[in-house]
């Protein structure tokens, strides 16, 4: 090692625990040397006594070495040193634990206060005087969105919903029906588990699992492949790409949703009238930002963004689930505000909610109340002051409703699904034998006999071509990575670190036969870069992940833009970081200054990164959380770096896995490529304490004694021919002899393992 980092080996925790175990292992250990382990081998070299082991720590004429004297003279690690090895260990230990105590008990990371919006550049809301807040509320007030002329009505009729348990199935929705009309907004309430987001998921077509029946109608047609497109579903949480501004990302959802044909100039212009109606002109240029970073919009914004996100798709129907969620009073006021806007707009709204007030009720037109088991326990008009949904239920059998009460909290408790959570009759059944179910019932099935089931639906799923898609997919997905400086910088960090840090370790190689080793084990330690790429994409993708499953459910783009996005973005990036490895660590561990060498030591290592971070997608894309891949990472990269050749080579593999694992193994082409590629055609120079001793039969010169060996095809070459006692062999001659003898590599092979590794 250089001598400036020498010191980071004796605070080295590893260090101490590697020489510990691998002491106590190797003690008294003989290592047997047979054939091609002793030099010279042949036929006419049968004496061991004029034979050495080619192991560290041989002696001549002794065909075998103990484990003590390998370590001590391969390593410095020393038999004796065990147990002080060991309580270093406990020490470490001990260190590590007082610290972490005392870190949790002084240290606080948490952030706390309020959240701070950031602005694109020269885009932040200038004040203003109290004359023109004025002006602004009144236009505020006073600015209305455009009627939507082609008044949708979507309805639903027997619905049933089943998905498969342990033991047979569960009934989750059970024939319900109901319509919603232009210009109404309907409220979907319930008790917990009654099946309220479950009625809402399966109308909206987002349910993959389970049984559905019954029939769905958008304006008395059956729902085409464009349905979940051309409708708006916000979800509970909210989910958004926390780089892009809010402007940023009402136009991404604009230009992927509105047909195709539509001109952008007509879809910008419609996005800035929904940031009107919703209210969002000072943050319309804020980025979105993430909440626990105390950075980006409020809670309250995030839910304007996400209603507004669908506005601009120009929907034929909005579905909204629990969107007064996790807001203070005031805030669900504006929402359910804002809501109420769309209605009177003409957009027709199904929307769940959960015990609202008084106050909020009062903006519902419609009522579908479920009870548990996922039945219908009312469907209807909620009138002036909740007049004809309290009549409904005080007619038949209901407590009286006192004029103080809160009309929801009523229906809730008549149904059992408020505080007391006890009722005396089945509204179900109530329900299904009342005079407003037999005309709800009358009213589809006018629906369903009007159809006409001759017609069909010619829309595609999507709005744009799959390149249209994924230029735009693309173009977000290059914002959102430049505008996280904390992965982008943490993975340059990681780069130079390692990459220094590896050359300094291996600080200007030799042409020793040792220095040959720390070649290729220098080129080895570039598999830590592999491991640090891996760990650092996949909270990323898994965080570009949630908002493809958002946006993929309302087909803004398909599976193939976004996975093609995610590899071309890391392009320029990953270039960029292989240039920096190769400046950090090449020249300063001293390997071949040839241009071709270096040439192809950054081609092969620049797929290599491509291929760790695809890696590391891969694996996320099958892990739900970053823990679960922390979990199955360790799995992987041991097993491609135990098989990749280095640690063990193919020939002393068991006949199974290296029969395969070796040849399908990436890290063996990628290490295999670099080692022969930094190491071929290198002179190998034995200095005075690198010579094997070898002891020469009386009456013959070194040179005599080795020229059977050397002309069998030996490899190697002495140091002193003429010397009549002992004869000083280095056993190799140039790089080459040392990666072929050893691993079975070739030379001839790199531009193979660079094709395979592009695989």
């Amino acid at each position: 090692m250089h001598p400036w980092l020498f010191w980071i080996y004796w605070i080295n925790p590893l260090a101490y625990g590697y020489k510990a175990l691998i002491s106590n292992e190797m003690r008294n250990f003989h290592f047997s040397c047979e054939g091609i382990y002793s030099v010279p081998y042949g036929p006419s070299y049968t004496d061991d006594q004029y034979k050495t082991c080619l192991l560290e720590g041989a002696k001549p004429g002794v065909n075998y070495v103990l484990g003590d004297d390998y370590m001590a003279e391969g390593y410095g690690y020393y038999v004796w040193q065990r147990w002080i090895n060991f309580v270093a260990v406990i020490l470490f230990f001990l260190f590590f634990t007082v610290l972490t105590a005392l870190a949790m008990e002084y240290v606080e990371l948490q952030k706390e206060g309020s959240i701070t919006k950031v602005y694109k550049a020269g885009k932040a809301p200038k004040e203003l005087d109290e004359s023109q807040a004025l002006q602004q509320t009144v236009t505020e007030v006073e600015e209305k969105m455009e009627a939507v002329t082609d008044g949708t009505t979507f309805s639903w009729h027997h619905m049933n919903y089943t998905v498969p348990v342990k033991g047979g199935t569960r009934q989750l929705l059970n024939d319900i029906g109901g319509i919603v009309r232009p210009g109404h907004l309907t409220a979907l309430m319930g008790s917990s588990g009654a099946g309220k987001t479950t009625l809402l998921d399966v109308l909206a077509k987002r349910k993959t699992i389970g049984k559905i029946e019954g029939r769905i109608y958008l304006n008395g047609e059956e729902l085409g492949p464009d349905f979940e497109r051309s409708t708006g579903y916000c979800e509970q949480m909210d989910v958004h790409n926390p780089a892009a501004t809010v402007r940023e990302a009402l136009k991404f959802s604009a230009y992927l949703r509105q047909p195709a044909e539509v001109p952008k100039e007509e879809k910008d212009a419609y996005v800035e009238q929904i940031i009107r109606l919703m209210e969002m002109e000072k943050i319309a240029d804020a980025l979105v930002g993430d909440l626990e970073a105390g950075i980006g919009i409020s809670v309250e914004e995030r839910k304007r963004l996400t209603i507004a996100t669908e506005l601009v798709g120009k929907p034929k129907l909005l579905f909204l689930d629990e969107p007064t969620s996790g807001l203070d009073a005031q805030s669900s006021f504006n929402i359910v505000r804002f809501i109420r806007k769309l209605a009177d707009a003409g957009w027709p709204v199904l929307c769940t909610i959960h015990q609202p007030s008084a106050t909020l009720f009062e903006h519902f037109d419609h009522l579908c109340l479920l009870v548990r088991g996922g039945k219908t326990a009312y469907f209807g008009e909620i009138g002036q002051d909740a007049s004809t949904m309290i009549s409904y239920f005080e007619r038949n059998g209901g407590p009286k409703c006192s004029p103080s009460a809160n009309p929801a909290e009523y229906i809730l408790e008549c149904v059992g699904a408020g505080t007391s959570g006890k009722t005396t009759k089945d509204w179900s059944e109530v329900w299904a034998s009342s005079p407003e179910a037999k005309s709800l019932e009358e009213e589809l099935e006018e629906i369903h006999r009007s159809i006409n089931k001759d017609h069909k639906n010619t829309r595609s799923a999507y709005s744009l071509s799959f390149f249209q898609q994924f230029w735009l997919v693309y173009k977000r997905m290059n914002v959102s990575w430049w505008r996280c400086p904390t992965y982008n910088m943490g993975r340059l960090f990681n780069v130079c670190f390692i990459g220094l840090i590896s050359g300094f370790s291996f600080w200007k190689l030799g042409n020793s036969p040792s220095d040959m080793q720390n070649r290729m084990f220098s080129v080895f330690t570039t598999l830590l870069m592999s491991n640090a790429l891996i760990i650092l994409a996949q909270p990323r993708f898994m965080q570009e992940r949630m908002w493809f499953r958002r946006e993929y459910a309302s087909r803004y783009y398909g599976w193939g833009p976004f996975a093609l996005s995610c590899l071309l973005v890391e392009i320029p990036y990953l270039i960029c970081f292989s240039v920096l490895f190769l400046f950090c660590f090449y020249w300063t561990a001293g390997l071949e200054n040839a241009s071709d060498r270096i040439g192809f030591f950054f081609i092969h290592f620049t797929v290599f990164l491509f291929y760790s971070v695809s890696l590391g997608f891969t694996i996320a894309a099958f892990s739900s959380t970053p823990p679960m891949a922390a979990v199955i990472n360790p799995f992987f990269t041991s097993i491609l770096i135990l098989f990749a050749g280095i640690m063990q080579p193919p020939s002393a593999m068991p006949r199974f896995w290296s029969a395969w694992m070796y040849w399908v193994d990436p890290y063996h082409y990628l290490i295999e490529g670099l080692v022969v590629n930094v190491m071929d055609g290198v002179k190998v120079v034995c200095g005075e304490n690198d010579y094997i001793p070898i002891n020469v039969p009386p009456g013959q010169t070194c040179g005599q004694y080795m020229s059977d060996y050397f002309a069998s095809g030996g490899i190697g070459y002495l140091g002193n021919p003429d010397a009549t006692d002992v004869c000083h062999y280095c056993q190799y001659t140039t790089g080459s002899d040392f990666y072929e003898r050893r691993i079975g590599w070739s030379f001839s092979n790199r531009w193979r393992d660079f094709g395979i590794l592009c695989l």
